[in-house]
């Protein structure tokens, strides 16, 4: 009922036989006369989330009374085997939707296992600063645009885009300060980045993405610098060794590697045609 997530609704979870506890922020909603998981899924959506945002109070810790979620008005239909039809529909829509995310996450630690067992767990036998190269920029979040033809990259992505683009190619992106910092990105085609990002490109006789794939094992913890804001620096992890097989090699890990990683962006696809289904179900359902 109050802070950052006021309005938002959990799952439903079965009662044990000892009951439950509810602390003081959370609201508990019961009906004798109609389907619970029915209203769960009315109150589950955009209009509800709206109409909580236009009646909460506008404090430091945002708050809605018991008093406001009562005067919230839901349509119900004629009887309770309708309720019921409809609750069976979004209870199986949840049902896919929670195992699309398991699959994405089986390729997502499949490809970490895949890392860690053939690149990180070798020995290392090369610096970095002799197969890659660093550049930065000095675009600032205020110099991008809402609209452009080219895409800019920061920490989340995507952040806007430009009409000019500062590179053309593959590049592997380095979030070199803030919370996630020491994340990477692989990113191709024409394109800028802010200047919380480093760009990283390959040197003769090494594939860069399988450089990108071994940055995702490796571990920039012991570089980093500043307390409130943390930093990396090229010129500190520049000077680890990774583990680099012959360029064939190298080459031959990427593909495979990629191959899992265009398959996730397949199922992250679905997912979302999933995610938008469901959710215009909802706007057309309980309008």
């Amino acid at each position: 009922m109050d802070g950052s997530k006021v309005g938002r609704n959990s799952a439903i979870l079965t009662i044990s036989e000892h009951g439950s506890y509810l602390v003081q922020r959370v609201c508990r909603i019961r009906s004798q006369k109609h389907n619970v998981e029915y209203i769960f899924h009315n109150i589950n959506n955009s209009k509800f989330h709206r109409y909580v945002d236009s009646v909460k109070t506008a404090s430091a810790i945002p708050h809605i009374s018991q008093s406001d979620i009562q005067d919230y008005i839901i349509a119900f239909p004629p009887t309770t085997e309708e309720q019921i039809k409809i609750t069976s529909l979004f209870s199986l829509l949840d049902q896919r939707i929670a195992t699309q995310n398991k699959i994405i996450e089986k390729y997502e630690s499949l490809i970490q296992g895949i890392i860690e067992t053939v690149i990180s767990s070798q020995k290392p036998n090369t610096l970095i600063k002799n197969c890659l190269e660093c550049y930065s920029s000095t675009l600032q979040e205020n110099q991008i645009a809402g609209n452009g033809d080219y895409p800019v990259y920061g920490a989340t992505g995507i952040s806007g885009y430009t009409e000019t683009a500062d590179v053309n190619g593959e590049s592997i992106l380095v979030i070199k300060d803030g919370s996630s910092v020491g994340t990477v990105m692989f990113v191709d085609g024409e394109y800028s980045y802010i200047g919380t990002l480093n760009r990283l490109i390959a040197k003769k006789g090494y594939c860069l993405k399988y450089l990108y794939f071994t940055l995702q094992g490796f571990s920039f913890e012991p570089y980093k610098t500043g307390m409130a804001i943390p930093h990396i620096y090229f010129k500190d992890y520049s000077k680890a060794k990774i583990y680099c097989p012959p360029i064939r090699q190298q080459t031959f890990i990427a593909q495979q590697l990629s191959f899992l990683e265009n398959k996730i962006d397949v199922e992250k696809l679905m997912l979302l045609c999933l995610q938008k289904q469901k959710n215009y179900l909802l706007s057309r359902m309980f309008i």
